[in-house]
């Protein structure tokens, strides 16, 4: 045997390292003096020994390049740190390639050993076995044309995997099958006969492969969503179904087609033909198939296409890292996925046309590839300014402008006739576009965590978009027909809304007098009426119905479902609009189309006179200069917002001189009346912001990280004052302790920063910023039960807002049985009732428990309707502790090892809580018995 590769010896002396290093930590602790006293055995690696020279010598070019480049594109070491991490995560393994290629290997063979079919006609598929259909609708039957199947005459591995820029989780490996000559005909661009021969292909190859065991898995698939061109997904067998799917996408030989003939501007489907009608005598001309067109072309530039991505990537890891690392950006936030979707094909593309207009250098690395591409995108609109990656000259090509008057989105290919992102639609750009910038923001603000929001966050649709009006990608059994195009699956529309004139119940249209009005009533049909304002105009407008704040939220579902039965014969109950659901969670009892926005602005109006009045009293020893409000209802967080009170006024006494009122004495008001206080209604969406708050709870570090609010962007990454003035700071323009800066500025922000230093399991917890022990304790375990809620809840909610069926069970909730209030008065009158305002037994039940154990426990209520007060017993509060006589509140006095200690009485203190609820607890029940720590 010959010497291993250097490869493989690196691999060994690691192992011997690692070996090395659990032996040496095993036996540290108990053989640490034998270890100093023993030499070293012969043939074993050394720590090496470095001279102070040695230690402190300069750094290398290497190290400053690397130190110069983090510091100029990097906000900071740990980013760059996150970025390499990530990489290492979603790139193929080198044991998992080696899978991959053995399966890849055995996958040729068997296509080559697919028996041929002899010639027959098109119409004439008799040939076909029985288990397997045809995926693609043949439409109409009819049509010219042979067919014979005969194995491809060569098999070629292209796309992302060859390329090495493919990304776990899902490994798709795209195989393109070249037909032989002998089965495609001269005219087969016409009528769809190419596209027949192709799917007969696949359903041959389909039949054949499905009746192998190597294989785990034969489906059919749509490419791109597109119904003429089905591809076929080949799975492992057994525990490696998972590990790939291969894709075959058949395709003509290269020179095949005249590329004259499939021109955005050319037609190759005939209307006779397709309507079933003999040909005219007169030849009309007939309109373009620019689509159609492209769909053949994207065949025949397969491995061109290939060879291009191979040139300029090459060996640039930079160019693959970067476009891994913008795949996962679109994967994040499913701009990758359905029917005309921006793929990662397309971004490899997209920075092969950025290096060769030389704004990316082969020698960057992925994170600036990654800024890069993304500032491009942010500022360049391709449905306005197509580019080309074509630099011939050659005057019978097409030119930009005639590509953007049948495609929305125009990024042509090398050969200037093929329009790449021609099955991407326009708001799926907008949508790139919007995302981008956002992106670009973030990556410019050093006060965030740019990676974490950039590329660990996902961002579905639900979470995205306000309003969502329910694609995915098809597959279906080889024994099936293919589903049409009314079952292509559910269609899911996301609306962003603009704040502004969001709840106007009235959109306005043209005078009646000018040519627009035509328009505007064809648009809106019979919604638009003509009517007079007060400035004496008459023109069109629409008038929608919405009573409540809640319903004006909603007016959007009101136009959606209108026009698509209006222009798109859509009923309106094949419409799922999902944008208001969650507001039956706030809705009160009476009054179900009505989310309490109105009862808000009411209290805030008085709370505003209120506030006025205070700062107009006269006559006090300090005058009132503000007046600031500390209910939830002027927060606009209530979630039963106040009723209009009317005291009854024969329980108070009114002072003239004052027109004030007081309590009378031979009628006394309760001990405890709440304050009245009332607030503005908000217009955004609460169902993605509810959403979006789930998914911060359930996915932040609470352990490692603070959480900053940074309330009107007023915290930078600037020095503070404090810190400007000192002698030794650099100033804002040279500052070399950014993070410094940012912690010094975050000492004025405390209330929004929690600082204590509390061990996650709950075994320590130190208070920090002025709280005390209990007090950290209560904010551990109320933040650790939240996140699990979150957690949970999450999923279900999105799953259940996402289903087309309808959201499924989302529950009211109903202010609680056991309040109650009396003695107000609908209307003006005298009363004989005591008036009763705010007057809740169960929460001052709980505040008289924690005001006596609070100490011992934690007590937990849902003010909302719930009948049932969990205790949660403090584990510090069950450490025996020295008798004090002071302090024997709740304890009882045992001994432990000859000493009189104090723990809780458990017994005594559960008979308290009874006796203390006497008439409203029904029951105490003791979930342990296990009483000591």
């Amino acid at each position: 045997m010959g010497p291993a590769p250097a490869g493989e010896q690196l691999r060994g002396a690691a192992g011997e390292t690692e070996e090395l290093a659990l032996e040496g930590v095993s036996k540290k602790a108990t053989s640490r003096k034998r270890a100093k006293a023993e030499p070293p055995a012969e043939g074993l690696l050394q720590p090496v020994k470095l001279s102070r020279e040695e230690l402190y010598k300069e750094p290398t070019n290497e190290e400053l390049n690397r130190l110069r480049e983090t510091e100029i594109l990097f906000h900071s070491s740990l980013l760059r740190l996150q970025v390499e991490e990530l990489l290492k995560e979603v790139r193929l393994s080198e044991r998992k390639k080696e899978r991959i290629d053995t399966f890849l290997k055995e996958v040729n063979p068997r296509i080559q050993r697919v028996p041929s079919v002899p010639e027959t006609e098109l119409t004439d598929q008799s040939w076909l076995p029985a288990g397997v259909r045809v995926p693609l609708h043949q439409v109409p039957y009819t049509v010219k044309g042979s067919f014979r199947f005969l194995p491809p005459s060569q098999i070629t591995v292209v796309g992302s995997y060859l390329l090495g820029t493919c990304i776990r989780p899902d490994i798709n490996v795209d195989v393109a099958l070249t037909m032989p000559r002998e089965i495609l005909q001269d005219k087969d661009g016409l009528n769809q006969r190419y596209f027949r021969k192709r799917a007969l292909y696949l359903a041959h190859l389909a039949y054949h492969l499905a009746q192998d065991p190597f294989f785990g898995s034969v489906r059919f698939s749509y490419t791109n969503g597109c119904h003429l061109k089905p591809s076929l997904l080949l799975r492992p067998h057994g525990k490696d179904e998972r590990l790939v799917t291969v894709r075959l996408h058949p395709c003509p030989p290269v020179d095949f087609f005249r590329p004259c003939r499939l021109l955005p501007t050319k037609n190759n489907v005939r209307s006779a033909w397709y309507r079933g009608q003999s040909a005219p005598e007169s030849a009309s001309p007939e309109p373009p198939t620019p689509h159609y067109n492209t769909w053949i072309l994207q065949d025949t530039v397969l491995e061109s296409q290939m060879h291009l991505l191979s040139t300029v990537l090459g060996s640039a890891q930079g160019l693959k890292d970067g476009i891994a690392l913008l795949k996962v950006w679109l994967r994040q936030r499913e701009l990758d996925k359905g029917l005309g979707g921006f793929n990662g094909f397309l971004i490899s593309m997209l920075v092969a046309f950025l290096v060769s207009k030389r704004k990316i250098h082969t020698t960057m690395s992925g994170y600036q590839v990654l800024r890069s591409v993304l500032q491009f995108l942010a500022t360049t609109d391709l449905t306005v300014n197509g580019i080309s990656l074509s630099l011939s000259s050659d005057p019978s090509l097409p030119v930009l402008a005639d590509f953007h008057q049948v495609f929305p989105v125009v990024f042509l290919d090398s050969t200037g006739r093929l329009n790449l992102c021609a099955d991407v639609t326009a708001s799926t750009y907008n949508q790139v576009q919007h995302e981008a910038q956002l992106s670009m923001a973030l990556l410019d603000s050093k006060a965030d965590d740019g990676f974490q929001l950039l590329l660990m966050t996902p961002k579905p649709m639900i979470r995205a978009f306000d309003h969502i009006v329910h694609f995915y990608a098809l597959q279906w059994d080889i024994k099936e027909d293919p589903p049409k195009h009314k079952d292509s699956g559910t269609l899911t529309l996301g609306l962003l809304l603009r704040p502004e004139g969001l709840t106007s119940v009235l959109d306005l249209g043209p005078e009646a007098d000018q040519p627009e009005a035509a328009d505007f009533r064809q648009f809106w049909g019979s919604r638009s009426e003509l009517r007079r304002f007060q400035d004496g105009a008459i023109r069109e407008a629409v008038v929608w119905e919405a009573a409540s704040v809640s319903e004006k939220r909603l007016i959007p579902q009101q136009v959606v479902t209108h026009l698509l039965a209006l222009h798109a014969d859509i009923p309106d109950t094949c419409v799922h609009y999902v944008g208001g659901f969650l507001d039956a969670l706030i809705q009160g009892p009476k009054e179900v189309s009505n989310t309490g926005e109105e009862a808000l602005a009411l209290a805030v109006r008085c709370y505003d006179d209120l506030s006025r009045l205070l700062w107009g009293l006269e006559g006090l020893p300090l005058t009132v200069s503000a007046v600031q409000g500390a209910h939830p209802v002027l927060r606009y967080t209530e979630v039963f917002p106040p009723p209009p009170v009317r005291p009854a006024y024969s329980f108070h006494k009114h002072l003239q001189e004052r027109a004030s009122l007081l309590p009378r004495l031979d009628k006394p008001c309760p001990a405890y009346v709440e304050p009245m206080t009332d607030s503005s209604s908000s217009t955004q969406p609460s169902q993605v912001g509810f959403l979006r708050f789930l998914y911060l709870v359930s996915t932040f570090d609470w352990k490692n990280n603070p959480l900053i609010v940074n309330l009107n962007s007023e915290l930078t990454g600037k020095p503070p004052a404090s810190q400007m003035s000192k002698p030794n700071c650099l100033g804002e323009e040279n500052c070399q302790e950014e993070e410094a800066c940012i912690k010094s500025g975050l000492e004025s922000f405390a209330c929004a920063v929690v600082h204590d230093k509390m061990d996650w399991d709950g075994e320590q917890a130190t208070g920090g910023c002025g709280e005390e022990r209990g007090g950290s304790f209560l904010v551990y375990k109320i933040l650790q039960q939240l996140v699990i809620l979150a957690a949970e809840a999450l999923p279900v909610l999105e799953k259940q807002l996402m289903d087309p069926r309808g959201p499924g069970d989302i529950r009211a909730v109903d202010p609680p049985a056991a309040s109650f209030c009396r003695g107000l008065l609908s209307e003006p009158g005298p009363s004989s009732l005591m008036p009763v305002l705010g007057y809740d037994p169960p929460q001052l039940y709980l505040a008289q428990l924690r005001e006596a154990f609070g100490d011992l426990a934690l007590f937990f209520y849902d003010q909302h309707g719930g009948e049932v007060i969990g205790v949660l017993w403090k584990p510090t509060s069950f450490q025996p502790q020295p008798f004090k006589a002071s302090n024997i509140k709740g304890h009882m006095v045992v001994s432990r090892g000859g000493e009189l200690v104090m723990v809780p009485n458990i017994e005594a203190i559960l008979e308290d809580f009874a006796v203390l609820g006497e008439g409203l607890v029904q029951s105490v029940e003791a979930r342990s018995e296990r009483w000591t720590v």
